[in-house]
């Protein structure tokens, strides 16, 4: 698949860069929506189903990345922000698994899939505007490491690194995001 192959980004002296791994696995969902759009498009439910099935997959381990190594971490500095993507996150959980089942009984069409990544591709807007480059600020060394090591998983452990222990609860399916100016 286009753009799955990425490799993790770095800052100096191998150190990696949060900001530039969370966009590069961004451009590796957007890869995959538009992989999924011209599924929907050209009808093949076979295919559908195959891109559906890498897409949701990627998307949860992003998802469940930001959750474990980001999110706690940056909630600390704007609890009101951190909490409005963890509502975003659950949100996007109860649709994807609710279009899953479409996906598997031929109902999604072409312009539900297209809104759902419309939806998608403004969350990731307020997350690289949000977190992202505080991320590549604030993360000491060992948080960098984790979140390499859970976007690319095949890639050099530079360092055990654990979660954070505070601010790690899962979200509730079926709260809407919260309403905020100018997203």
């Amino acid at each position: 698949m286009p753009g799955l192959e990425q490799r993790p980004a770095r800052m100096q002296m191998g150190t990696p860069n949060p900001q530039e791994l969370l966009r590069s696995d961004h451009s590796c969902l957007e890869a995959l929506f538009g992989e999924l759009l011209e599924d929907f498009a050209d009808g093949h439910q076979g295919e559908i189903r195959s891109t559906w099935t890498e897409f949701e997959r990627r998307l949860l381990a992003h998802f469940e990345n930001e959750e474990l190594f980001i999110l706690p971490l940056f909630e600390r500095v704007n609890p009101e922000e951190a909490a409005a993507v963890r509502a975003e996150h659950a949100w996007i959980r109860q649709l994807l698994s609710e279009l899953g089942v479409g996906v598997d009984l031929h109902l999604v069409r072409l312009e539900l899939a297209r809104d759902f990544i419309g939806f998608l591709r403004a969350h990731a807007k307020r997350e690289e505007v949000l977190m992202y480059s505080w991320a590549a600020l604030t993360l000491d060394a060992t948080a960098r490491a984790a979140v390499a090591q859970g976007l690319h998983p095949s890639a050099p452990n530079q360092g055990e690194a654990s979660p954070p222990a505070a601010g790690t609860d899962r979200p509730r399916f079926g709260e809407p995001p919260v309403a905020r100016a100018g997203f």
